[in-house]
């Protein structure tokens, strides 16, 4: 679970660490919704992150209608997630060499 890790959400990156919850903070780093999105748009754009055909509409409409529309908490996560994916796609590959 990744939990942006600003003010309040400390307390509930805590509470959720107590209950059990795999937690992971991710900081803003000074990037507002906007730049946090823009920075993810290729993954999508590429097709790396797909998205299902059903269950998504509310996240669809924030994403395109980012800016315009009255909320946009769905699209912040998914840039959230979006920059996880490309985080780990970064990694290198552990390989096992056998002497």
């Amino acid at each position: 679970m990744i939990v942006e890790n600003v003010a309040y959400q400390q307390a509930a990156i805590e509470q959720l660490k107590l209950a059990g919850f795999d937690v992971r903070p991710c900081s803003p780093q000074g990037d507002d919704k906007g730049a946090r999105l823009s920075a993810v748009a290729p993954l999508t754009q590429n097709g790396t992150i797909l998205h299902p055909c059903d269950g998504t509409r509310e996240l669809e409409q924030q994403l395109v209608g980012f800016g315009i529309e009255s909320h946009d908490d769905l699209a912040d996560a998914f840039a959230y997630l979006a920059k996880r994916v490309q985080e780990e796609m970064m990694k290198p590959e552990q390989r096992i060499t056998f002497l």
